[in-house]
């Protein structure tokens, strides 16, 4: 889960705390993480990051991938999941 980090000066938070290039395809839980915001990526609800849709249509490869409508996307060939995910 990203950390929320915090000093005087910046508030780091989401996948990206700070701007760093370009971004694509890149999402993260909003409802899991507790963050709302990201300097890149797509913030998803819990039910849209386990929708295989969601993916497929930012050209995530199902090769590469295994996209399930019941789970998170990961990489093919990687063990389970931890419990809960």
């Amino acid at each position: 889960m990203p950390q929320v980090l915090s000093t005087a000066s910046s508030i780091v938070v989401g996948v990206v705390g700070t701007d760093c290039g370009t971004i694509t395809a890149n999402f993260w839980d909003m409802e899991t993480s507790g963050c709302s915001w990201s300097a890149g990526g797509i913030r998803l609800t819990i039910a849209e990051m386990k929708t295989t849709v969601t993916f497929m249509n930012a050209g995530w490869s199902p090769e590469i991938w295994l996209l399930e409508d019941v789970s998170y996307p990961r990489l093919l060939n990687v063990g389970p999941l931890a419990a809960g995910h």
